[in-house]
């Protein structure tokens, strides 16, 4: 077993992506001062009784305007295990820190970030794992190819500062909040159709993204703001003449018929879509209103009624003229902003569960 130095370039869009006003601003996310953090790591190789409980120091920096995480150290059989445990882990940090980068990014009009990587530019110092080695020595071993197994710790946390070129300050603070709730599934799920939205450079892909979030609100929330309108003995009693005229040779087809209206009774309710998806922002979320700059949009049936038929003309290829693909781009940056507030009230929720 070896111990490895490992150091990951990440990448980001840091160019103006307003088409008519983009005249090459930069945003540059700089660490002033490298802190470190750390993943207790238990290592264990079970046929030679090998025990160990190391620890990783994990940090991130800037160097000639571009951003670094370094992982230090990490234990591993090779170099391709290595790297496996740093993919791994970074399908965990990267989102993390996409999400609270954007979320303190006062410039989301022009700057919409996702952090990424290239494995190609990950690399890796091998040194020897001078516990592992002894160990060899005295059990008298010369070689063990037993699987590795390492665990990380619960979370990982950071504590820096970062600055942009625009005097934006970021603290990484937050990140210790998002990280202590990814064992939620919906709010994971939520996190990371944010995340796709924010690297989508298409504005209906990033539309559609942040509207599988509304739709995830609307099915969560179903039973909370629902009234459903028939009874199961009400819908036998109504199904009855519908089998009795619908007169059909095909016995599948008839059955998948009486199925669908059947489903589409049972799901019928006193409200409408919009009315719905108004009350789950405004009173289960207590979301009224977003701020945009300096001025405040008002989460009204008006507002969802406008993005409700935006998605449904994209989701029936409607052709978008350009005075329209402007008005999709104000509405994805309106959405954006809901979004994020949304995934941070959840998070908030979900902290205040777990301290309770």
């Amino acid at each position: 077993m070896k111990k490895y130095l490992c150091e990951v370039p990440i990448r980001y869009i840091n160019k103006s992506s307003v088409d008519r006003y983009d005249n090459g601003m930069q945003f540059l996310i700089k660490i002033e001062e490298t802190q470190l953090d750390k993943w207790n790591l238990t290592i264990t190789q079970e046929k030679i009784n090998f025990n160990s409980t190391e620890t990783c120091i994990i940090s991130i920096y800037t160097e000639n305007e571009n951003l670094y995480l370094k992982f230090q150290s990490i234990y591993a059989d090779n170099e391709k295990y290595a790297i496996e445990i740093i993919e791994e882990s970074l399908k965990f940090i990267l989102p993390t820190l996409s999400y609270v980068v954007q979320l303190q990014n006062s410039n989301k009009h022009l700057f919409q970030f996702k952090l990424t990587y290239d494995v190609r530019e990950i690399t890796v110092k091998e040194s020897v794992y001078e516990k592992h080695r002894d160990f060899l020595q005295q059990k008298a071993m010369e070689k063990d190819d037993n699987e590795t197994v390492l665990r990380l710790g619960d979370q990982l946390i950071f504590k820096e500062d970062v600055n942009s070129k625009l005097i934006q300050t970021l603290n990484l603070d937050k990140y210790r909040m998002v990280s202590k709730v990814q064992s939620n599934t919906f709010i994971k799920q939520l996190l990371e159709s944010y995340i796709r939205a924010l690297g989508d450079t298409d504005y209906i892909s990033k539309y559609f993204n942040l509207f599988i979030i509304v739709e995830a609100l609307e099915k969560f929330y179903k039973e909370d703001v629902s009234t459903i309108l028939l009874k199961e003995e009400q819908i036998r009693n109504l199904m009855v003449p519908i089998r009795d005229n619908l007169i059909l040779d095909d016995k599948k087809v008839k059955n998948n018929i009486e199925n669908r209206i059947k489903s589409t009774l049972k799901t019928m309710t006193s409200e409408s879509r919009k009315v719905k998806l108004l009350k789950i922002l405004n009173e289960i979320l207590d979301i009224k209103k977003i701020h945009i700059f300096d001025n405040e949009k008002v989460i009204d049936e008006n507002f969802v009624s406008t993005i409700i038929e935006q998605r449904n003309s994209l989701f029936h290829a409607k052709n978008i003229e350009s005075n329209e693909y402007k008005e999709l781009k104000n509405l994805v940056f309106e959405l954006i902003i809901l979004c994020e507030k949304v995934i941070f009230v959840l998070i908030g929720r979900e902290i205040s569960n777990l301290s309770s």
